[in-house]
């Protein structure tokens, strides 16, 4: 076989051939420079050339470029038919970075890009770029994604001396225990898992990890400690408020509000009517052709849900007429006779508003409170209204519905002393001592044995900031609470009270900018900014589930931890900032 020359593509045409300094070089025939012969950079330059007439053809050298520069030719108008791609390494790798940056914190596959049609996605619009291999993606990536992550939180929590730790407990998808562990400040940090393993969820085991937070950071910047409501995390909290008396244990309060509910559904006559309610929505649900003919879904209450029981009966009511359309339907024909005479049943109907009413405050004040937000000083008054509505509400079901009539009325005085007992076991001498430092409020809404709780409180918490602190910079903090509420001294200025009620400004900007020089500012903003649940441990279990999922199994606990993590520090930081760009709006 004879050797062939590889033909000269025609952009060679639109240069003459010179010599220069005994070498041969390539002029350009429209604005003059001179190249190597170098058929790219020949090629490159006819795109960029300012001096080429517009008229002048592109046929000559379109398909050249097209050839060398992408696997396929795209044919429609607004094209990349005369794009040139070239991409250094640096280039190549930041784009790199975001992509893995993106696959990370969506909590995508690693694998997603692995798809040929992927693959000729990236080819098309940028042919030079390397998409980086799924290893690589799941390794060095997640890793340098990681180790950024946290020196970016541990830098925001050395400019903040008030912390607040929050910790639950949870169980993944192949059963193995982690515990989370977040910073308050007031907004919420994620900043440790912990994969338990072998290690049973004790008071001592629990106890240990969080002593090794408070170590890591130090003792004495944390006020309160907030976790689950189970026996072992109680017992954990309470062995740390021993050693370190300065530190608060919590009760979450959603949680002890969705202990409420459960209360009210472990009556005698609710329960046995909400399992019977459960059962027609299964029926119903399971049932493709009645499920069909309803516009809504019927919601099924879910145990590790808060407020899902009032979800469920909402549902319900919101689809009352079509379900019981759907009851004397002659197509429905595969219904239960006894879920027919339920749905047409007027006191069914009743039962279930009723027992809505009843759960429906409850559940609200656990959608106020589980966002991010300042509470602390408002849980004692929500509280105080929430007995008195759940009263009202009590009281009117006990004469209208069956499962809550009663010939004693036991029932309802049992339920009352159930809101009680949780109320009491939930609201501590912080709950009052926030009240107090509200400038809005100063302790009136307080009864005479609650105020004196709160100033109580206020004054050990000082001594103990000044021993844990090896300061006495809290002296005073007594005498400027007596200051504070006769309005004296620092505190007689009346532009500070016009200031709390007059205008926009929140409590922790009123305690920092106008009240900043007092020591009683310190202890105020200590306790102010307390989280009052533990839901944003929550949630991150909830992001948690949906990454390490069924069809995800095989990820390790720790990649599987990892990606969460960024998930939700990525989703707050994008919060924060929505925040201040409002705030420079105003």
């Amino acid at each position: 076989m004879s050797n062939q020359t590889k033909p000269k593509c025609s952009s060679w045409s639109e240069y003459n051939e010179v010599t220069i300094d005994n070498k041969t070089k390539y002029q350009c025939k429209f604005c003059g420079k001179t190249y190597a012969p170098h058929a790219t950079r020949l090629r490159a330059h006819l795109l960029e050339c300012t001096k080429k007439p517009e008229n002048t053809s592109q046929n000559s050298f379109d398909a050249d470029i097209i050839n060398a520069n992408s696997t396929s030719s795209v044919e429609s108008k607004g094209s990349l038919k005369r794009f040139c791609d070239l991409m250094s390494t640096g280039e190549n790798e930041i784009l790199s970075d975001m992509m893995s940056k993106a696959i990370i914190v969506s909590g995508c596959s690693f694998r997603m890009f692995d798809h040929d049609l992927w693959k000729e996605f990236f080819n098309r619009i940028r042919p030079s770029f390397k998409i980086p291999p799924r290893k690589a993606i799941a390794k060095q990536h997640l890793e340098k994604h990681y180790e950024e992550m946290i020196c970016n939180v541990n830098e925001k929590l050395k400019n903040s001396d008030n912390f607040h730790l929050q910790c639950d407990g949870w169980s993944n998808i192949r059963n193995e225990g982690i515990i989370n562990f977040m910073i308050c400040l007031p907004e919420p940090v994620y900043i440790k898992f912990v994969a338990t393993g072998s290690e049973r969820h004790t008071a001592d085991y629990i106890r240990s990890e969080i002593e090794k937070i408070l170590l890591e950071y130090g003792p004495a910047k944390f006020t309160t400690i907030i976790g689950d409501n189970a026996k072992n995390f109680q017992k954990a909290l309470n062995d740390i408020k021993l050693k370190y008396p300065h530190i608060t244990p919590l009760r979450c309060t959603a949680h002890t509000l969705n202990l409420l509910c459960e209360d009210i559904m472990q009556m005698g006559p609710i329960k046995a009517f909400f399992e019977n309610t459960n059962q027609i929505i299964n029926h119903i649900r399971k049932s493709q052709v009645l499920n069909s003919m309803l516009k809504r879904r019927l919601k099924l209450y879910v145990k590790t849900r808060w407020g899902t029981i009032e979800n469920s009966l909402t549902s319900l009511l919101d689809s009352k007429f079509e379900l019981q359309s759907l009851a004397i339907n002659p197509n429905a024909s595969m219904m239960k006779k006894s879920v027919q005479d339920d749905l047409l049943s007027a006191d069914f109907w009743t039962n279930v508003q009723c027992l809505r009413e009843v759960l429906l405050p409850i559940t609200s004040l656990i959608v106020k409170i589980e966002g991010d937000g300042l509470y602390m000083h408002t849980i004692n008054e929500e509280m105080k209204t929430l007995e008195h509505t759940f009263n009202e509400k009590l009281s009117a079901a006990s004469t209208s519905a069956p499962i809550f009539k009663s010939a004693d009325d036991s029932m309802c005085q049992s339920l009352k002393a159930k809101f009680i007992a949780r109320k009491e076991w939930m609201v501590q001498p912080i709950h009052y001592a926030a009240v107090l430092l509200n400038p809005n409020d100063m302790g009136k809404s307080l009864s005479p044995g609650e105020l004196m709780q709160g100033m109580e409180f206020i004054s050990e918490f000082a001594a103990q900031r000044n021993i844990i602190e090896a300061t006495d910079a809290y002296n005073g903090a007594v005498n400027e609470l007596a200051d504070y509420r006769s309005k004296a001294n620092a505190f007689k200025h009346d532009f500070l009270w016009k200031a709390a009620v007059d205008s926009k400004m929140d409590i922790l900007s009123w305690w920092r900018g106008l009240c900043g020089h007092t020591s009683l500012s310190k202890i105020a903003v200590s306790i102010l900014t307390a989280a009052v649940t533990s839901a944003a441990t929550e949630r991150s279990f909830s992001t948690f589930s949906f990454i390490h999922s069924k069809k995800r199994n095989r990820l390790s606990t720790e990649t599987a931890s990892k990606k969460p993590l960024l998930r939700r520090i990525r989703r707050m930081a994008k919060n924060v900032a929505v925040i201040h760009s409002d705030e420079a709006l105003v």
